[in-house]
């Protein structure tokens, strides 16, 4: 392992984001020369749009061939 780091995401004011259809971008986290973050769309994206809140972890920037294992957790 690494390293251990951690962050978060507020969405305010959330039902009036569920009408957007671009994603909601968090400040990126980094660790290790790695850089990680979230990507939500607040109404779903994709085939699941309108059902689900959709929510991705977006590496942003990191050494080439980097091998990556993630666990996250919510």
């Amino acid at each position: 392992v690494l390293g251990v780091f951690g962050g978060g995401l507020i969405i305010k004011s959330f039902s009036d984001k569920m009408i957007q259809s671009e994603p909601i971008y968090s400040l990126p986290i980094g660790c290790n020369g790695v850089s990680w973050r979230l990507k939500v769309y607040p109404n779903g994206n994709g085939i699941v749009r309108d059902r689900y809140l959709s929510v991705f972890l977006e590496l942003t920037s990191g050494p080439a061939g980097l091998s990556r294992l993630v666990v996250y957790f919510f």
